[in-house]
């Protein structure tokens, strides 16, 4: 376990939230009338996940980088060349209005990703907070937290390691790449296309939606992410 807090406390940390809310823009308003209960759905945004970075960054004494409109408009998750960065609500979208929306929101969000990560000391550990809906297509999630990497980098499968095992300690399942793969298009992918291996690690740490009560995620499980990564 010491091992692994070292590894984890000698790399600086980022954190980011890119499905925080599911705010829409008034001039898009139309597209949900009648669907608001998709808008507040987990299509919609990560339920809880918003409160859970907030929690780490304060718990780590950094400010986390959050989302600020719905997945649902435009995917700050996902490339501009990803199909998905569009939803079936804006797929139908003017090229013009597609672009005004990577110009507004999705390129300046990976800006200050971009800057934040070049700016902290090397290694850099980026965290990104999710939240899952507990069924989906009627395959029930078996995680209660899962750690999504890239198991092709070895710094960021070392760290990944680390933080599930000092999670373990918590009574709740912890998957390492559950419920999805942590090399798919993503703000992580992206970022290790920029930064090498020895500088960069890129967590997805994703929440099971049924672990929450009022709109937070158990408070032991930040606080426990927030000790394994303090220097």
């Amino acid at each position: 376990m010491s091992g692994g807090k070292q590894i984890l406390s000698a790399m600086s940390v980022i954190v980011i939230c890119e499905h925080a809310v599911n705010t829409v823009p008034a001039e898009f308003g139309y597209m949900f009338r009648g669907n608001e209960d998709i808008l507040r759905s987990h299509r919609g945004y990560d339920a809880g996940a918003a409160e859970a970075a907030l929690l780490l960054g304060k718990l780590l004494g950094i400010t986390p980088i959050t989302g600020s409109i719905t997945r649902l408009i435009i995917d700050l998750n996902r490339s501009p060349h990803n199909r998905a960065v569009f939803s079936e609500f804006s797929k139908n979208l003017s090229t013009t209005e597609k672009q005004r929306l990577f110009d507004e929101y999705h390129t300046p969000f990976r800006k200050k990703v971009l800057e934040a990560a070049e700016k902290a000391k090397r290694p850099v550990l980026h965290i990104s907070v999710h939240s899952f809906t507990p069924v989906l297509n009627g395959d029930i999630r078996k995680a209660d937290i899962g750690i999504l990497y890239n198991p092709a980098r070895e710094s960021e499968k070392a760290a990944a390691a680390a933080l599930a095992r000092g999670l373990k300690t918590l009574p709740y399942k912890v998957m390492k790449n559950s419920p999805y793969q942590g090399k798919s298009d993503g703000t992580a992918a992206w970022l290790r296309k920029l930064i090498p291996d020895a500088d960069y690690s890129g967590i997805e740490l994703e929440l099971n939606q049924k672990l929450l009560t009022d709109g937070r995620f158990p408070e032991e499980i930040i606080a426990k992410t927030a000790a394994l990564l303090k220097d």
